[in-house]
Formats: C-alpha cells, sequence, structure tokens
C-alpha cells in the first residue's frame, strides 16, 4: 500500500491515530516503537497513558487532536509530504537503524530521500580552504549522480548544498527543527534554494525552534539515508564526529 500525503492530509485512522502517537508529549521513536510492539495499534497504546504514567513514572501526554490537525492542514498549505514507515516510498535506508523516525515531512521532492545520498557534514567555523573543498566534492559527487545529504549548518553542511545546486545536482537538508523553521537565518536563501530543488525533511513537529538536543536526532538521519559519510575539518566532540560514529554503527 502507498501513503503519501501531500495535496490531501486525510490520514486513515489507523495511520492518523499512530501520528498522534508519535507526536504525543515524552514519546521519540524507540518509546514509539515499544509502544506498538506491545499494544498492537496506536489507539490503544494511547489509551494506556495514564496508566503508564502511574507504573513507571513516565509524563507521556497525548496532545489534542485539534493541534495534530493544525500540523496537518498547515503541512498541506505549505505542499509538503508526509511519509510513514510503512510507506513504500518511505527511504529503504532508514529502516535499517534502530531508532527509525516513525514519520518524516519532506518539503521538496520527496523521491529523493529513496536515491543513492553521501552525506557531507564538519565544522560550522571551516577554513576557507575546507569550504572549497567541501564545494568540490559536492558538485563532483552530483555529476556521479550521488544526491549530497548534509544537515544545512554554516559552515561546511553550507558549503555541501551550495556545491550540489551550483552543479545542478541534487541535495537534501535534514533539519533538526520543523520544516518550516529556517536555522540558522543567515541559510534563510539557501532554504528555500533547496525546497525549490532539493528537500527539506524532518521528524519534527512543524514550529519546532531546534534545541542542543534535537541535533543528535538529525544527525542520526542523515547519516542513515547516506551510503557514507564525509567528515570535512571536524572540530573535537563534535556533532560531526557524532554523524561519522552513527554512520560508523548504521554500517
Amino acid at each position: 500500500m502507498k501513503f503519501i500525503y501531500s495535496t490531501s492530509m486525510n490520514l486513515p485512522d489507523d495511520i492518523y491515530n499512530k501520528f498522534r502517537l508519535f507526536r504525543a508529549q515524552g514519546v521519540g521513536p524507540v518509546i514509539y516503537r515499544k509502544l506498538i510492539e506491545k499494544y498492537g495499534s496506536a489507539d490503544v497504546a494511547i489509551s494506556e497513558f495514564d496508566q503508564l504514567n502511574k507504573q513507571y513514572k513516565k509524563k507521556l501526554k497525548v496532545l489534542p487532536k485539534a493541534i495534530i490537525d493544525v500540523e496537518l492542514e498547515n503541512l498541506q498549505k505549505m505542499g509538503a509530504t508526509l511519509l510513514y514507515v510503512e510507506d513504500e516510498s518511505y527511504p529503504v535506508a532508514l529502516q535499517y537503524i534502530h531508532d527509525t523516525p516513525p514519520f518524516l515531512t519532506v518539503l521538496g521532492d520527496p523521491s529523493l530521500l529513496s536515491k543513492q545520498q553521501v552525506a557531507i557534514v564538519g565544522n560550522r567555523n571551516a577554513s576557507i580552504p575546507a569550504m572549497n573543498f567541501t564545494n568540490k566534492i559536492a558538485s563532483e559527487l552530483c555529476e556521479k549522480n550521488y544526491v549530497v545529504t548534509s544537515g544545512l549548518a554554516k559552515g561546511i553542511d553550507g558549503a555541501a548544498h551550495k556545491g550540489a545546486l551550483q552543479s545542478g545536482g541534487s541535495t537534501i537538508a535534514v533539519v533538526a527543527g520543523g520544516v518550516d523553521h529556517i536555522y540558522p537565518p543567515e541559510h534563510k536563501s539557501l532554504y528555500h534554494e533547496i525546497a525549490e530543488q532539493g528537500a527539506i525533511v524532518s521528524e519534527m513537529p512543524l514550529g519546532t525552534v531546534p534545541t542542543q538536543n534535537h541535533f543528535p536526532r538529525r544527525n542520526r538521519i542523515v547519516s542513515g539515508l547516506s551510503l557514507g559519510t564525509f567528515v570535512v575539518e571536524a572540530a573535537k566532540k563534535s556533532g560531526s564526529l557524532i554523524t561519522a560514529r552513527l554512520a560508523a554503527e548504521q554500517g
């Protein structure tokens, strides 16, 4: 079965309930999967929140349907696509990581997510030679029909996206906030270019402003989508090295 919701967000009840479960407070990809495995369906899992909170001292809280409906309506107005993990168009590569995002929102071309990708990440304060090198590598990868994937950060990420676009290739920006939140603001024009010629991707709700804990979640999607990862001039204890470690763990 195929579930792609770009022009209409009238989700079947089971998909709607799963989306509502994933958007619940205290529920991430791993807890989502465990709840579905334990209870068999999202609506049953949601009905058990009170008991789970008492028994395990959790703070699970389901959002009102009105809030879910507003997000779905806004996705539709933006022309965004909602991909569900059991959708045949969901990127296969992400299904092999242990914390697969159940839903992805895509602003741009969702078909790019299923094409062969190479990630390029690195220092936000990279040197000019490193930026030029990144631009060149991105361009050469696109000439070989790879999609260049990165995280839209300043420095190396931006150079990777620009190199891909300047060569006429395709690029994917996986963002730590909502697909509607431009971060960093310096990349406003680049964000719009990628949305037009590539894809902006996130698992986070619309309107989400990225915080520090969101970036590792973004990084595992960047590496999970990609066949390999270039790390350019990364600083110690940087998010780029986290991405490299995740890439190694994901194989």
